[in-house]
Protein backbone atom coordinates (compact mmCIF):
# COMPACT_ATOMS: atom_id res chain seq x y z
CA UNK A 1 0.00 0.00 0.00
CA UNK A 2 1.09 3.74 -0.89
CA UNK A 3 0.27 7.03 1.71
CA UNK A 4 0.65 10.22 0.18
CA UNK A 5 1.05 12.93 2.93
CA UNK A 6 1.11 16.69 1.60
CA UNK A 7 4.17 18.46 3.30
CA UNK A 8 6.29 21.65 3.57
CA UNK A 9 9.13 20.52 4.87
CA UNK A 10 9.02 16.73 4.29
CA UNK A 11 8.55 16.44 7.89
CA UNK A 12 5.05 18.21 9.10
CA UNK A 13 1.71 17.89 7.52
CA UNK A 14 0.87 20.96 5.01
CA UNK A 15 -2.49 22.65 5.55
CA UNK A 16 -3.50 22.58 2.56
CA UNK A 17 -3.01 19.75 -0.32
CA UNK A 18 -2.87 22.07 -3.41
CA UNK A 19 -0.19 24.37 -2.30
CA UNK A 20 2.61 21.89 -0.32
CA UNK A 21 6.36 22.46 -1.28
CA UNK A 22 6.08 18.40 -1.64
CA UNK A 23 4.19 15.05 -1.36
CA UNK A 24 5.94 12.24 1.34
CA UNK A 25 5.23 9.01 -0.32
CA UNK A 26 4.92 5.63 2.08
CA UNK A 27 5.38 2.25 0.95
CA UNK A 28 3.87 0.26 3.26
CA UNK A 29 3.55 -3.70 4.08
CA UNK A 30 1.33 -5.31 6.27
CA UNK A 31 2.01 -2.73 9.82
CA UNK A 32 5.19 -1.44 8.54
CA UNK A 33 6.66 1.37 7.05
CA UNK A 34 8.99 -0.24 4.54
CA UNK A 35 9.91 3.02 2.23
CA UNK A 36 9.98 6.57 2.37
CA UNK A 37 10.47 8.93 -0.43
CA UNK A 38 9.76 12.73 -1.11
CA UNK A 39 8.31 14.48 -4.17
CA UNK A 40 8.37 17.53 -5.23
CA UNK A 41 4.61 19.15 -5.87
CA UNK A 42 4.94 19.68 -9.56
CA UNK A 43 2.36 22.41 -9.71
CA UNK A 44 4.14 25.21 -8.82
CA UNK A 45 6.74 26.44 -5.91
CA UNK A 46 5.35 28.15 -3.62
CA UNK A 47 3.65 26.90 -0.08
CA UNK A 48 0.31 27.18 2.18
CA UNK A 49 -0.43 30.62 3.05
CA UNK A 50 1.43 32.20 0.41
CA UNK A 51 0.25 31.40 -3.08
CA UNK A 52 -2.11 31.00 -5.11
CA UNK A 53 -4.95 32.73 -5.01
CA UNK A 54 -7.73 31.47 -5.89
CA UNK A 55 -8.05 30.41 -9.57
CA UNK A 56 -12.43 30.95 -9.76
CA UNK A 57 -11.34 33.64 -12.53
CA UNK A 58 -9.29 30.80 -14.65
CA UNK A 59 -10.77 29.32 -17.53
CA UNK A 60 -11.67 25.82 -16.59
CA UNK A 61 -8.59 24.15 -19.22
CA UNK A 62 -6.77 26.02 -16.74
CA UNK A 63 -7.46 24.58 -13.16
CA UNK A 64 -7.55 21.18 -14.77
CA UNK A 65 -4.10 21.64 -15.62
CA UNK A 66 -3.22 22.76 -12.42
CA UNK A 67 -5.45 19.78 -10.68
CA UNK A 68 -3.66 16.99 -12.73
CA UNK A 69 -0.42 18.65 -12.10
CA UNK A 70 -1.18 18.20 -8.24
CA UNK A 71 -1.73 14.76 -9.11
CA UNK A 72 1.32 14.27 -10.74
CA UNK A 73 3.07 13.26 -7.58
CA UNK A 74 0.40 10.73 -5.93
CA UNK A 75 -1.73 9.29 -9.02
CA UNK A 76 -0.67 5.35 -7.60
CA UNK A 77 -1.30 6.23 -4.08
CA UNK A 78 -3.65 4.20 -2.17
CA UNK A 79 -4.77 6.73 0.67
CA UNK A 80 -4.13 10.58 1.48
CA UNK A 81 -4.16 11.72 4.86
CA UNK A 82 -4.01 15.41 5.08
CA UNK A 83 -5.54 18.13 7.20
CA UNK A 84 -7.95 19.23 4.70
CA UNK A 85 -10.44 18.26 1.43
CA UNK A 86 -11.97 20.46 -0.29
CA UNK A 87 -14.86 18.94 -2.90
CA UNK A 88 -13.12 19.38 -5.97
CA UNK A 89 -9.61 17.08 -4.21
CA UNK A 90 -12.45 14.71 -2.85
CA UNK A 91 -13.82 14.22 -6.65
CA UNK A 92 -10.17 14.04 -8.21
CA UNK A 93 -9.23 11.53 -5.13
CA UNK A 94 -12.13 9.22 -6.47
CA UNK A 95 -11.08 9.58 -10.14
CA UNK A 96 -8.15 8.23 -9.41
CA UNK A 97 -9.07 5.84 -6.76
CA UNK A 98 -7.49 7.47 -3.41
CA UNK A 99 -9.18 7.58 -0.38
CA UNK A 100 -8.43 10.12 2.01
CA UNK A 101 -8.38 10.50 5.78
CA UNK A 102 -8.41 14.41 7.42
CA UNK A 103 -6.51 14.60 10.38
CA UNK A 104 -5.09 17.19 13.05
CA UNK A 105 -1.59 15.17 13.27
CA UNK A 106 1.13 17.27 12.81
CA UNK A 107 4.06 14.96 11.97
CA UNK A 108 3.54 12.91 8.52
CA UNK A 109 5.54 9.85 9.93
CA UNK A 110 3.61 9.83 13.19
CA UNK A 111 0.35 9.91 11.71
CA UNK A 112 1.08 6.90 9.40
CA UNK A 113 2.48 4.99 11.82
CA UNK A 114 -0.61 5.51 13.76
CA UNK A 115 -2.94 4.59 10.63
CA UNK A 116 -1.11 1.60 10.24
CA UNK A 117 -1.74 0.81 13.94
CA UNK A 118 -5.63 1.53 13.39
CA UNK A 119 -5.07 4.55 16.28
CA UNK A 120 -5.46 7.59 13.45
CA UNK A 121 -7.93 9.43 14.37
CA UNK A 122 -10.07 11.02 11.38
CA UNK A 123 -12.03 14.60 12.02
CA UNK A 124 -15.03 15.75 10.39
CA UNK A 125 -14.36 17.51 7.22
CA UNK A 126 -15.46 21.11 7.69
CA UNK A 127 -15.95 23.53 4.73
CA UNK A 128 -14.00 26.13 5.40
CA UNK A 129 -12.99 29.69 2.95
CA UNK A 130 -9.43 30.95 2.79
CA UNK A 131 -9.39 34.12 1.01
CA UNK A 132 -5.87 34.43 -0.93
CA UNK A 133 -3.90 37.52 -1.56
CA UNK A 134 -1.45 36.80 -4.12
CA UNK A 135 -1.68 37.64 -7.82
CA UNK A 136 -0.95 34.15 -9.69
CA UNK A 137 2.57 34.55 -10.62
CA UNK A 138 3.73 31.02 -9.72
CA UNK A 139 0.87 29.86 -11.52
CA UNK A 140 0.82 31.98 -14.45
CA UNK A 141 3.56 29.64 -15.83
CA UNK A 142 1.37 26.35 -16.34
CA UNK A 143 -1.40 28.94 -17.79
CA UNK A 144 0.63 28.89 -21.07
CA UNK A 145 -1.26 31.66 -22.85
CA UNK A 146 -5.11 30.35 -22.12
CA UNK A 147 -7.02 32.97 -22.22
CA UNK A 148 -9.43 33.65 -19.24
CA UNK A 149 -12.24 34.08 -21.15
CA UNK A 150 -13.24 33.79 -24.82
CA UNK A 151 -13.73 36.88 -26.82
CA UNK A 152 -16.24 36.80 -29.23
CA UNK A 153 -15.78 38.57 -32.80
Amino acid sequence: MEIAVPSDNGKNISEHFGRCFCFIIYQTKGRKIIGREVKDNNCCPHHSGVCPKMVKNKTKKFTKKVRESTMEGIRDCDLLIGKYVNPVLKETLKKYNIDFMVVDEKEADEAVEKYLLGALIERPVFPRCEPQQCQLTCLEQLDEKVPDKKVKA
